[in-house]
């Protein structure tokens, strides 16, 4: 299985590697359009033990077939999808979602704007891992690096909508990704 080392123990798995659908059609964003990170949460109840390859993809592959045939969107909603560390796993994993360069549907307005979603209920009993925030933080300087430098902002869904995304537990822990990537709070 290829991948993206990204730094610390993170790597990012392409659209290719988790076998996802083509998209239906996008909207294209230019770079210096970017200047937005917002942090999501997936609530999936068996988070907490989605650790072998295979259940990733599975619950991959089940959030964009969601997104497309129940919501009607042209592919998975967000730019990244973030499993923690859990049993045997030594690395978090970072799937592709959509391309940095098409617009999201995870927020509104979703233009200018890279979607990070971390799977697992964070407004209930799942605890944002230490390893999670770095891999965070690693995939936010790589976008950076290789996509765009003019990331500014960051913050939570509920800092735009209304809503509880991304969870009390890890929206407590986005003032720590900003100061560590050099991103400012909304």
């Amino acid at each position: 299985m290829s991948k993206i080392d990204i730094g610390g123990d993170a790597r990012i798995y392409t659209r290719d590697e988790w076998e996802a659908r083509p998209w239906r059609g996008f909207t294209h964003q230019r770079d210096e359009q970017l200047t937005q990170v917002f942090i999501h949460h997936t609530v999936h109840e068996r988070a907490e033990v989605l650790d072998h390859w295979e259940e990733q993809v599975a619950a991959m592959q089940g959030m964009q077939n969601f997104h497309m045939d129940t919501r009607g969107y042209d592919d998975i909603g967000y730019s990244f999808v973030v499993f923690q560390q859990f049993g045997n796993v030594g690395v978090t994993r970072i799937l592709q979602g959509r391309p940095v360069n098409h617009v999201t549907a995870a927020q509104t307005p979703n233009t200018g704007k890279i979607a990070i979603s971390v799977v697992g209920n964070f407004q209930g009993d799942d605890g944002v891992k230490d390893k999670t925030v770095t891999a965070i933080v690693e995939l936010i300087k790589h976008v950076r690096e290789n996509n765009n430098d003019r990331l500014t902002f960051i913050g939570g869904h509920r800092d735009i909508n209304e809503t509880t995304c991304p969870g009390t537990a890890l929206m407590a822990k986005i003032p720590e990704i900003a100061k560590r990537t050099g991103l400012r709070r909304l």
